[in-house]
């Protein structure tokens, strides 16, 4: 597996000087004593440090999480069908951060909300094993038997919409491997939607 750019992760944690006045602030807006400094923190890097803008995306994913509460969540297709997806943690990068691993070839359910349940579901795995002091993950993406039926941007939207709305800064890396040529159509699509942020954070691998 490829190792991750630790210069670019050191770029990345530095991107924002989030101050202790800063995180107490927010706090002070948000209807939940419970929110540790950095789940705080990451809302304020994802907003540029506009701390009345990280306080009301913080409260909107408090509040999802107490209706949903993600950390529960099962993908039940892979419950019925254990072959319905393949994105799963794999393990740790050397920075400690989980590593994910999909694979578009192993995929037999291309269903967008259960693909999101699956997605979110993984993603509270890898806080759940994610080290003291570690707050990102590496998601390794295989594109092989990737084709004209995966050309649907709407779970590429899924995606991004998710890590905008409740995992802000979350994603460390994410690699591209075996794209064939076809993907270019896709990431068309996708790329002006793309923050320039999380572009940075794409790596395209043969």
């Amino acid at each position: 597996m490829p190792s991750p750019d630790t210069t670019a992760q050191s770029a990345d944690l530095a991107r924002y000087s989030v101050t202790p006045t800063d995180i107490q602030s927010v706090q002070k807006q948000i209807n939940n004593t419970n929110c540790d400094d950095r789940m705080v923190r990451q809302y304020i890097q994802a907003t540029g440090g506009d701390l009345k803008a990280a306080a009301k995306r913080l409260q909107a994913t408090l509040e999802w999480r107490a209706q949903v509460h993600p950390e529960l969540m099962t993908c039940t297709a892979c419950q019925q069908l254990p072959k319905s997806h393949y994105m799963h943690l794999v393990g740790y990068d050397l920075l400690s951060r989980p590593v994910i691993y999909s694979c578009l070839e192993m995929v037999t359910n291309r269903s967008i909300d259960d693909n999101r349940r699956h997605m979110i579901s993984t993603f509270e795995q890898c806080i759940q094993a994610m080290p003291e002091g570690v707050g990102q993950w590496v998601w390794v993406s295989d594109f092989k038997g990737f084709g004209m039926s995966d050309c649907d941007p709407r779970l590429a939207k899924v995606f991004l919409d998710l890590s905008a709305a409740h995992y802000p800064e979350r994603l460390g890396l994410f690699l591209v491997i075996d794209a064939p040529w076809i993907f270019n159509t896709l990431w068309r699509a996708i790329a002006p939607i793309v923050d320039p942020h999380t572009k940075k954070k794409i790596r395209f691998l043969p």
